[in-house]
């Protein structure tokens, strides 16, 4: 196998594994925030009413469960940029390795050209 392929073939190996870390790393968001920040909220919001939320004394329970809320916001939301980042970096790699396999394709194309233009003897005559 010829360096560059096999170059390309390790591009495109840390294309597939960046991509899948930031799936990875959206999927996770997308759970933390279902399993754990929408019940915290539905929590907050609904069984108790906008009176008892504003009169919530420094310390209550009702004042910890917003401060979770408003904590676990910014992670929820940069795991959620970092794994689309992280996607798209991938595919931007990706991409570069099949412009490098595309430019090296006529290269490819001479030697398959000149292979079989020997094999048939209509090769350079010395």
């Amino acid at each position: 196998m010829d360096p560059p392929v096999k170059m390309v073939k390790k591009v495109t190996m840390v294309a597939i594994i960046f991509a899948i870390i930031g799936v990875g790393m959206a999927w996770t968001a997308f759970i933390i925030e279902q399993t754990s920040l929408v019940p915290m909220q539905e929590e907050y919001f609904v069984d108790h009413t906008k009176a008892e939320r504003d009169s919530a004394a420094a310390g209550s329970d009702l004042a910890n469960l917003q401060a979770d809320i408003e904590e676990m916001k910014p992670t929820i939301l940069t795991l959620k940029l970092v794994g689309i980042a992280t996607v798209l970096f991938g595919i931007t790699i990706a991409l570069l390795g099949i412009l490098r396999m595309l430019s090296l394709m006529p290269i490819g194309l001479a030697d398959v050209m000149r292979a079989n233009m020997e094999d048939m003897g209509l090769g350079k005559k010395e």
